[in-house]
C-alpha cells in the first residue's frame, strides 16, 4: 500500500468516517490510480475530468457510483494532497 493511500485512510479515520466509507473511498482512489497507472500525485485535474467522463459514458457507472467515486477522490485531493481544484465545484450527478 502506498504511503498516500495509508495516509488517506488515516485522514478518513480521524475525520470519523465509518469503516465501509473508508473502504469505498479508498477503492475509488485506487481505481483512479489503476486507470492511469501512475502515482496519484501526478494525476492532473484534466485527467480527473476525463476519467469521470469515461466512467460515466464508457463504463456506464450509475450516478450513485459516480458520487461515491467523487466523494472519495475529492476528499483525497483536497484533504490528503491539499489541492484546490475547481473540478470539485463544477461536478454534480443527479439522483436516479
Amino acid at each position: 500500500m502506498s504511503h498516500l493511500i495509508k495516509r488517506f485512510k488515516e485522514d478518513l479515520q480521524l475525520a470519523g468516517y465509518a469503516k465501509q466509507s473508508i473502504q469505498s473511498y479508498s477503492s475509488a482512489v485506487l481505481k483512479l490510480q489503476r486507470f492511469y497507472n501512475k502515482p496519484l500525485e501526478y494525476i492532473t485535474e484534466e485527467q480527473l475530468h476525463k476519467y469521470w467522463l469515461c466512467c460515466q459514458n464508457e463504463f456506464g457507472w450509475s450516478a450513485a457510483t459516480l458520487r461515491i467515486s467523487y466523494s472519495g477522490i475529492q476528499h483525497f485531493f483536497t484533504r490528503t494532497l491539499v489541492r484546490s481544484w475547481t473540478i470539485f465545484k463544477n461536478i454534480k450527478w443527479k439522483r436516479e
